[in-house]
């Protein structure tokens, strides 16, 4: 569940869902964006819970990430995901602060997999999985990037969104898509892309990646880097393979508009 941080020196940094007991949020360093090397120790952990699929963003106290915490699950109950944010000064060493997201009305216990965007006023937009049942994407807004207001639902058979403010003011939201209604698939194979000028309602733009184009059997989580012509390298989950958890990574141009 990778998240690329661009950094001011050119090179990448990768936050990802670590293992080894409850698992927290790791990173790993790139000069290219292609070769990583993993960083020691943590960036995030939450004592005896998972914490998962960050996104981050500035903040006036230096980066802000929000991220999931999964909790425990009965057997055949439903799960129950909720938004937390840590804060960091050099991307490295976080502190958690508190939970920012746990929408129960709206999205029956689940909110997961946000994707945070600083808009030019100096709100921050909140997109993230709601229900998990009957997954989709939906928003809420902020003044401070704390307090959360629920906007609605955007964006539905759609999951794991990844939303960017390009500079002409467009917003490109990359996602997964989601058909509940298939048969217990093994896993979502496609990844897809949508644009929007108010950042609520979104063109749908096609297909971007699709897991069998690439011998995978699942592919998931997409998270996006704009690269210098323009195009964009997607990094992205490959959940089906068993103890051998994959990033894999490809690029894509966007459609001419």
């Amino acid at each position: 569940m990778p998240l690329a941080w661009p950094l001011p020196d050119g090179s990448v940094r990768l936050y990802y869902c670590g293992g080894g007991g409850p698992p927290g949020i790791v990173s790993a360093l790139s000069e290219d964006g292609l070769n990583f090397t993993p960083e020691q120790g943590s960036r995030v952990e939450l004592a005896g819970q998972i914490a998962c699929d960050p996104s981050i963003v500035e903040a006036d106290e230096g980066l802000r990430m929000y991220f999931k915490e999964q909790l425990p699950q009965a057997p055949g109950e439903p799960p129950v995901h909720i938004v937390w944010s840590a804060i960091s000064s050099d991307g490295l060493n976080w502190q958690v602060e508190e939970q920012r997201l746990a929408l129960e009305e709206e999205c029956s216990n689940f909110v997961s997999v946000p994707s945070a965007v600083a808009l030019t006023d100096g709100r921050v937009r909140l997109y993230f999985v709601c229900n998990a049942r009957d997954s989709a994407i939906a928003s809420a807004i902020s003044d401070d990037g704390l307090n959360f207001v629920f906007e609605g639902i955007l964006l539905e058979e759609a999951v794991d969104p990844d939303v960017h403010l390009l500079p002409d003011g467009t917003y490109r939201m990359f996602y997964t898509v989601w058909n509940a209604s298939d048969a217990e698939p093994v896993a979502p194979t496609i990844i897809g892309a949508a644009t929007s000028k108010d950042g609520l309602n979104w063109n749908l733009e096609g297909v971007v990646a699709d897991a069998g184009d690439f011998g995978l059997e699942g592919l998931v989580d997409p998270s996006a880097l704009l690269l210098p012509d323009g195009s964009y390298r997607i990094y992205a989950w490959d959940p089906t393979g068993g103890d051998v958890q994959m990033i894999v990574s490809a690029v894509w141009g966007p459609p001419a508009r």
